[in-house]
């Protein structure tokens, strides 16, 4: 649609082959371009929400893989700490 509004605007215009500031268009295609710029600015809307949306919980999973790991960690020392007790209890001395 672009294309023709393009094609149009240089048949339809007094076009020197130099650049010009203004130009005349139909009404049907001023109307169709400005509801492709709103349709343009309502999408780079959700673009910016899904980025927001994108980055918080990119953040979430990072605390939670943060959270997840030291509970593994700590399962693993209090399992060490378990093992040791329990050697000690059998009398085997560690250095």
């Amino acid at each position: 649609m672009i294309k023709n509004i393009d094609e149009r605007i240089i048949a339809e215009s007094f076009h020197t082959g130099h650049e010009v500031d203004v130009v005349t268009i139909q009404k049907s295609d001023y109307e169709h371009l400005k509801e492709q710029a709103e349709r343009v600015q309502g999408l780079e809307n959700h673009l910016k929400l899904y980025e927001f949306c994108y980055r918080q919980a990119y953040e979430q999973n990072k605390r939670y893989r943060e959270v997840i790991k030291k509970a593994i960690d700590d399962l693993e020392n209090e399992c060490l700490w378990y093992a040791l007790e329990a050697l000690k209890a059998l009398g085997v001395e560690s250095e």
